[in-house]
């Protein structure tokens, strides 16, 4: 994987890169981002996964970056990874002294972005598989926070991973224990007869995968419901499933340390759509 970021319309070394210490992600924890996976060259979702970066930047009264720019990040990037890799996309504000939480700017927000390989691959027959965990920090409720687009809130994620390093992924609760999303795709419990996913109005940051994963599977036949569920109920059977760029379709085969009774035979059946998805990224 080159180490180049695109920053400022081209690609420079990562030792090289610049951004200004008066970064609204820095000083604010203000920022806008997309994980982006391309396969032989091609983005997945991209009209999805762009669509919901405008979202943020209305509710956050900036102006959009174009298209364009993306576009043309995706084209440099290509230049220099072959293969399948993931782009990940970071928007924020850059401002001038004196700066303070009062202080807007009207200029477009700074875009920049950087490469990192896929932990799966349409090639692999198999779906990702793996021990997860639920997360010892709660997700605030629907009145604090908005919950369709991504913004910056990695910090309790990474404190939970650094003590669970072996987890693959978390399911993120609300106060009552409720599952509302993974921590960096969405998270859908298939119980044996119906795919659940957690309320659309709680606070899970909204996932574009999880969304053609649910479209899927009402396709194929298998009910989808957005209901409340805990984590524990998985216990008792069933398939706990995350699905996101990162991920593509994962399969849970341990939460908390526990193993889980279910096979996963829907993970494989919905990652053969996703290997179909993957080969041919620009019919979808």
């Amino acid at each position: 994987m080159s180490p180049l970021l695109y920053l400022k319309g081209r690609l420079v070394p990562d030792s090289k890169a610049r951004v200004s210490p008066l970064n609204g992600t820095a000083l604010f924890g203000e920022g806008l981002f997309e994980s982006l996976p391309v396969y032989g060259g091609k983005p997945l979702f991209l009209k999805d996964h762009l669509a919901r970066l405008k979202k943020g930047c209305r509710f956050l009264g900036w102006q959009a970056v174009a298209p364009t720019e993306f576009k043309k990040a995706i084209r440099l990037f290509n230049r220099e990874n072959a293969g399948d890799y993931l782009i990940r996309f970071n928007l924020a504000q850059e401002f001038t002294l004196p700066v303070s939480p009062r202080t807007f700017s009207r200029r477009p927000p700074l875009l920049w972005a950087f490469t990192r390989p896929l932990a799966h691959g349409p090639k692999n027959f198999w779906p990702l598989l793996g021990p997860v965990g639920v997360s010892p920090w709660t997700v605030p409720a629907a009145s604090s926070l908005p919950n369709d687009f991504k913004w910056a809130f990695y910090m309790m994620t990474r404190q939970a991973y650094r003590k669970k390093p072996r987890w693959r992924e978390m399911v993120r609760v609300n106060a009552e224990g409720f599952a509302v999303d993974g921590a960096g795709s969405g998270v859908l419990w298939f119980d044996g007869k119906r795919v659940l996913l957690p309320p659309a109005d709680w606070v899970g940051l909204e996932s574009v995968t999880q969304a053609r994963v649910a479209a899927l599977c009402r396709k194929i036949g298998i009910a989808v419901e957005r209901r409340a569920w805990k984590p524990g109920q998985v216990l008792r059977g069933g398939e706990l499933i995350f699905t996101g760029s990162g991920v593509g379709v994962m399969g849970a085969t341990h939460l908390n340390g526990k193993k889980l009774p279910g096979g996963h035979r829907l993970a494989f059946r919905l990652w053969q759509y996703y290997r179909e998805w993957a080969q041919n990224p620009l019919s979808h």
